[in-house]
């Protein structure tokens, strides 16, 4: 004799495991996101402001057609009777759905790519948890609803994505914080051991990629000389380049110190002090995390501010705000 209880079991797992699969692949623009503001909440939030929620109202529209058609299907299954095995039909449309609007919504590209880094795979991994969780929460509601109403719980977790990035990040930062220290101490520990390397910190609004390697093959004529690839500009960017690296005979390490945040020039510092710092500009980027020219200004000026006592401060006069902090710079 069939057990129907066993089977609707296996089609709920089955359910389970293709709604996971399926929400992941709606959120990656989410989880993209995420990783384009820098790993920061408060900068993920400012995104979806400025994408005035698109990707939101997408995964909304989403659930909103799939609640009219699972409706519809369950009624008509209990309007004439029908097992309850063809609610599953209702369930399938919904997955189908799903699939048709990543498809829709990964043909909008992103300025940066997508990094498959280690850190997003861990993220990836705690989200697809709560995704799996919901759902399964959601497929147990499923034995309390009216007919009508069966799967509609799991169709709208949809318009929650966007929250679930919040909640892994707050579950992964612990995790990540304790990573991040484990290569900040590597990291402060190598470079000890090389008395004789040189560090050359730059920063600025705009401009310091195109300085850094400009001064690299100035440099490299005469010198063994390291930099921090591309934009590696973040705290992990530059404990990973000097973690990844062999420093020895290198003679000058020349890295980008990029900042969003008020205080992050000092953080970048702690971790790899400068014997030389120079300042491309002071711009208005960024004014919206950092609220004022002002507090833009001190962080990046704090470039001069965490020098080694021994070490030298370069100038671009040509930048008022710059030459401003010039004035009153005292070592």
């Amino acid at each position: 004799m069939l057990d129907y209880y066993f089977v609707f079991n296996i089609f709920n797992i089955l359910v389970c495991i293709f709604n996971t699969f399926l929400l992941i692949l709606l959120s990656l623009k989410f989880i993209q996101a995420y990783q384009f503001c820098g790993y920061k909440i408060k900068t993920y939030k400012l995104w979806l402001k400025q994408t005035k929620l698109s990707f939101v109202l997408c995964n909304l529209f989403l659930c909103l057609i799939s609640f009219f058609l699972i409706f519809l299907v369950n009624f008509l299954i209990n309007l004439y009777n029908l097992s309850v095995y063809f609610t599953y039909v209702s369930m399938c449309i919904y997955l189908v759905l799903s699939f048709i609007f990543f498809k829709i919504m990964h043909t909008q590209k992103f300025k940066v790519e997508f990094v498959y880094t280690s850190r997003i795979k861990r993220f990836i991994f705690f989200y697809m948890l709560i995704c799996a969780s919901v759902t399964t929460l959601t497929l147990f509601l499923n034995n309390y609803v009216n007919i009508c109403f069966k799967f509609v719980p799991t169709a709208l977790i949809p318009s929650f994505l966007f929250i679930f990035v919040i909640i892994t990040h707050f579950l992964t930062t612990p995790i990540e914080n304790i990573i991040k220290l484990k290569y900040i101490i590597k990291c402060k520990i190598k470079l000890k051991k090389y008395k004789k390397l040189k560090v050359i910190a730059i920063t600025g609004s705009s401009g310091k990629t195109s300085t850094k390697f400009i001064l690299e093959k100035m440099l490299e004529k005469k010198y063994k000389v390291l930099s921090t690839p591309h934009s590696y500009n973040t705290p992990m960017g530059l404990t990973k380049t000097v973690n990844n690296n062999s420093l020895k005979d290198i003679d000058y390490f020349i890295a980008e110190y990029g900042a969003d945040r008020v205080n992050d020039i000092k953080k970048l510092c702690k971790i790899v002090k400068p014997d030389y710092s120079y300042i491309t500009n002071i711009g208005n980027q960024h004014l919206k995390t950092f609220k004022t020219l002002q507090n833009l200004a001190k962080t990046k000026c704090q470039i001069f501010t965490y020098l080694k006592r021994d070490g030298t401060a370069f100038f671009n006069l040509d930048d008022l705000n710059v030459q401003q902090f010039a004035k009153t710079y005292t070592k």
